[in-house]
């Protein structure tokens, strides 16, 4: 006999982490890549590029994406905080490539990042 639509009702689905496995494994990837991100936003304001990580509206007529630009002599990279997190480290490699860091501390997951390496 087939459950009624109450049976069904009452059925609850595995946390979605339990579902995919590894969800204790994708937090901690997240972790490590939202760590990237402030250690990479820290270097790009300590070389004189003002970060502004806030969301990014958009409305008819315009479409602001996240980049590098200029306002006045201030150099600034905008982030919005719903882009994918790899998509945020591209980003700030991009705005501190060539750029010399050599007085910056950085740890083997951000130089690694800067090298082209994936964070992930």
């Amino acid at each position: 006999m087939a459950p009624t639509n109450s049976a069904r009702k009452t059925r609850k689905r595995p946390p979605a982490g339990a579902r995919r496995g590894g969800g204790a494994r994708n937090r901690a990837r997240e972790e490590r890549l939202e760590n990237l991100i402030e250690e990479l936003r820290d270097a790009a304001e300590v070389i004189g590029i003002r970060v502004r990580r806030e969301r990014l509206l958009r409305e008819v007529g315009y479409h602001v994406r996240s980049g590098l630009c200029r306002l006045d002599d201030q150099e600034m990279l905008l982030l919005d905080p719903d882009l994918p997190a790899e998509v945020q480290v591209e980003l700030l490699v991009g705005a501190l490539a060539d750029r010399d860091l050599s007085e910056i501390a950085l740890s083997d997951l951000a130089l690694g990042a800067l090298n082209g390496e994936s964070p992930g």
